[in-house]
């Protein structure tokens, strides 16, 4: 089940809890569906910034393989 999927499922199981007016599994499938999109957006910035820094150490070692 990728990320979309999850969310989406969520989203529909917050949408049926509202329909039945169950306030406490709204807000508890709520804070599931944050705290998930938190996380990941945590983890892909995460993620860039260590390409970022793999990117710089590769750049820096070509440029010291640089012969003139």
């Amino acid at each position: 089940m990728t990320k979309q999927e999850i969310i989406e499922t969520l989203e529909v199981c917050i949408s049926l809890m509202q329909s039945s007016e169950n306030v406490y599994v709204t807000k508890q499938l709520t804070k599931v569906a944050e705290a998930l999109t938190e996380k990941w957006d945590r983890d892909e910035y995460y993620v860039e910034q260590i390409k970022q820094v793999l990117n710089h150490d590769e750049t820096m070692e070509n440029l010291n393989n640089i012969k003139l």
